[in-house]
């Protein structure tokens, strides 16, 4: 009977599940990927609920800023094409709906900046993550990242999806009227390119890089908000 009652239980998930995903937001690439790779989806999903299970508690505390990832320069070349600056990442799976189209890069020659990803250690908002970035400091401001900033980071940095996923909240597109923006992902030990729908909250797993202007030097105006 205990079995019974847990396997309806099981069936009841992935019916709320199935019924209440935006699964306009998927693309069939994607979804071929997951399907093709059962147990390594079941992982992921796994340890997303068992993340979430464990936050509850927590929350309605304060939400504080962890930064995870010490402040490096990047080096933005925007000579490149965004073809060129994904090629740099040398990824496993780009999401073909990663389009200057969708996603512009605006700026010229060579830009240097400082990088920091910021955790919360909670389910957050990307209004709320947004803030809590630009709030960070006061005298020399950190920024969303842009697309062209995530590029950056994951060519120089490859390891680092490897430990989390990865969000450039600067740059929001459009597709099939939803805003969109792009991250750093994995499965298993390949490396993706991604895309995601904006609305609801980035689960407590997820890093949001920043950007801002390092000592003499000017940061262009295509990574303010």
């Amino acid at each position: 009977m205990h079995k019974l009652a847990t396997l309806r239980q099981g069936f009841s998930l992935l019916s709320v599940l199935a019924n209440n995903t935006n699964w306009e937001c998927l693309d069939r690439d994607l979804l071929q990927h997951l399907i093709n790779q059962p147990s390594e989806t079941g992982a992921q999903f796994t340890m997303f609920l068992r993340i979430q299970n464990g936050l509850s508690a927590a929350e309605t505390a304060p939400v504080p800023v962890s930064e995870v990832f010490t402040e490096q320069a990047l080096v933005i070349n925007f000579n490149l094409t965004l073809d060129a600056m994904i090629a740099a990442g040398h990824y496993d799976w780009v999401n073909k709906n990663i389009t200057i189209k969708r996603l512009p890069v605006e700026g010229k020659g060579t830009v240097q900046c400082d990088a920091k990803l910021f955790h919360f250690n909670r389910s957050i908002s990307s209004e709320i993550a947004v803030r809590r970035i630009e709030s960070a400091d006061s005298i020399n401001t950190w920024e969303p990242g842009r697309i062209e900033h995530l590029l950056a980071f994951g060519a120089k940095y490859p390891n680092e999806q490897h430990e989390h996923p990865i969000v450039a909240l600067g740059t929001i597109g459009d597709l099939d009227d939803h805003r969109i923006v792009s991250l750093l992902h994995r499965t298993g030990t390949k490396r993706h390119l991604r895309l995601d729908c904006l609305g609801g909250d980035w689960s407590s797993f997820y890093r949001f890089l920043a950007v801002r202007k390092t000592p003499n030097s000017s940061l262009s105006r295509d990574i303010t908000r």
